[in-house]
């Protein structure tokens, strides 16, 4: 039974100390500059903690994690999170990742979701990301809230996340991954 808390606590531990050390992403100060928020949901039970963070990419070719930067993050999240408004570059495309993670006895899961399209000068929009299942899959959408009439917005995701799990090396986009201690 130790070796399991001890496994599960190592883990978790590194895990926190590489994503503490992450650079913030710094928003743009001109005036090419959209908003957005971002809403985090799932549906998890029997969770000991749940993370979600948000991280912003130079591009959708992801390279290895290389360059992101951390837009919003929460420890011990909840059912529901949003975060912002949060300024981001207009008229140039935008990649980010919406990724959760959660511990529960012996076990370990994970989800992301990278996406990237290009935000217009002073319009809004909100990114929902769901994690549905007990994590066994996550999914986005990207709004254009503007106007009064709110609108989905197109955007492009790269075969695998741009997130690295700790569970695995490269996870499709939407897809959960699990890691059970033994």
């Amino acid at each position: 039974m130790r070796k399991i808390y001890f496994r599960n606590f190592a883990g978790m531990a590194f895990f926190l100390i590489m994503t503490g050390c992450q650079k913030a992403y710094i928003a743009p100060n001109d005036s090419n500059v959209a908003e957005m928020i971002f809403i985090a949901r799932n549906d998890s039970i029997g969770t000991s903690v749940r993370k979600v963070r948000v991280l912003s990419f130079p591009n959708s070719k992801c390279a290895n994690g290389m360059g992101s930067r951390k837009i919003a993050q929460k420890m011990f999240s909840r059912h529901y999170e949003a975060f912002g408004p949060i300024k981001v570059v207009a008229n140039k495309p935008f990649t980010f990742a919406v990724t959760y993670l959660d511990a529960r006895a012996a076990q370990n899961r994970d989800c992301s979701v990278t996406a990237t399209f290009t935000p217009l000068t002073g319009h809004s929009y909100k990114a929902a990301f769901d994690v549905v299942d007990d994590v066994s899959q996550c999914g986005l959408k990207v709004q254009d809230n503007t106007f009064q009439e709110v609108s989905d917005v197109t955007f492009e995701s790269p075969e695998y996340s741009c997130v690295e799990s700790f569970i695995e090396e490269k996870v499709h986009n939407g897809q959960a991954g699990w890691l059970n201690y033994k």
